[in-house]
């Protein structure tokens, strides 16, 4: 049996390496850490990983990052111990695609405009001051704007995750979940249901595919795991 730790960042997107792991049915250690005031992710991570960026999972002591890559390797290698007949392994071309789709396209465009967003509110922090107000309204402009970007770029991305998810089940392409579905699952739902509901319109296909995911088992004890983990680490603090 592999030797399973989970480095979780609270407020981070390891929501899905939980899901995913819980799919695997396999055993798992979770260690949590505490972004800093500031929203950082904290010097313990760095322990971990040289960049200290979660999430990161290790595998008898082999360190991985990246949540794609994450979600490869364990699919890849872990995924026959499981038993789950649901998981697919290896992965479709489809599931690779999404996977990449996830992170290079879809998330890059959603956090440049919280970036965006942020600069404007650092900003704001200084109203009091003239000079720093004059350049807050520069700032704000700039905001603004990089919003618009990120936000004309995002739509016609949804519009393809939806046009796909009306022909296939899952971003596998069959009926099995793929690492592509793991990878989608945080950005689609931080949009239909989580911090970025009512930011954009999201078609009824990529509504029942989040809903299919919320109802598997798996998932909801993913949730239940990583609420319990971070209660019970702060409690110790």
């Amino acid at each position: 049996m592999p030797h399973i730790v989970l480095h979780h960042l609270n407020q981070s997107r390891s929501e899905r390496i939980f899901w995913l792991l819980e799919e695997l049915n396999l055993p798992y250690e979770v260690k949590v850490h505490f972004r800093t005031p500031e929203g950082r992710g904290p010097p313990s991570l760095k322990d971990v990983s040289p960049v200290g960026k979660a999430p990161a999972v290790t595998v008898d002591g082999r360190v991985l990052t990246e949540s794609g890559f994450i979600a490869h390797y364990l699919l890849a290698h872990l995924s026959q111990q499981s038993g789950n007949a649901d998981l697919e392994s290896p992965a479709s071309d489809d599931s690779i695609f999404w996977s990449h789709f996830a992170e290079g396209s879809l998330m890059l465009n959603l956090q440049a405009a919280v970036t965006a967003m942020r600069v404007q509110q650092g900003f704001a922090a200084y109203r009091s001051l003239y000079l720093l107000l004059f350049f807050q309204r520069g700032a704000s402009a700039l905001s603004d704007f990089l919003q618009k970007i990120a936000q004309n770029n995002v739509r016609p991305m949804l519009g393809e995750a939806e046009a796909f998810l009306e022909k296939h089940r899952n971003f596998s392409g069959s009926d099995k979940i793929g690492e592509g579905d793991f990878l989608m699952f945080y950005p689609l739902h931080s949009i239909a249901k989580g911090a970025r509901k009512g930011q954009y319109e999201v078609g009824d296909a990529t509504k029942r595919w989040i809903d299919s995911v919320l109802a598997r088992p798996a998932y909801q004890r993913a949730v239940a795991r990583m609420e319990e983990e971070e209660k019970a680490q702060r409690a110790k603090l």
